[in-house]
């Protein structure tokens, strides 16, 4: 350190010493200390991959709730046929069968089969 004297001389005040081994001890801590940062880093580095695959994931979900809200909105505007709906629609088209073959007429008298291919008899 640099003193200077009432008179206008400049001395030099005695500094401590920096021994080698004090030298030695403060660059070991200073790499002891580099070397956690990178292990720090490296852990950092870590934590962001699985935050951003976390992110992704995150993303697809929401993305696969907002497809099933959307279904179920299109779901309840124009609701599938229930199952007893389904049964009295069957019921109804059989019947429907039913009646549509109570049609035919049936002549008496005459013998089924006695036209052959001719529907149109000429005796």
């Amino acid at each position: 350190m640099l003193a200077i004297e009432g008179n206008g001389d400049r001395k030099l005040s005695p500094t401590p010493e920096i021994s080698n081994a004090m030298l030695y001890d403060m660059l070991t801590k200073i790499s002891e200390n580099m070397d956690d940062l990178k292990e720090i880093r490296k852990t950092m580095a870590l934590v962001e991959e699985e935050l951003t695959s976390v992110l992704a994931w995150m993303t697809e979900v929401e993305e696969r709730v907002s497809s099933l809200e959307d279904a179920e909105a299109r779901l309840e505007a124009n609701p599938p046929i229930t199952n007893s709906q389904l049964n009295e629609l069957k019921d109804r088209l059989a019947e429907a069968e039913d009646r549509s073959r109570r049609n035919n007429l049936r002549i008496v008298g005459i013998p089924e089969g006695k036209e052959n291919n001719n529907m149109i008899m000429s005796e």
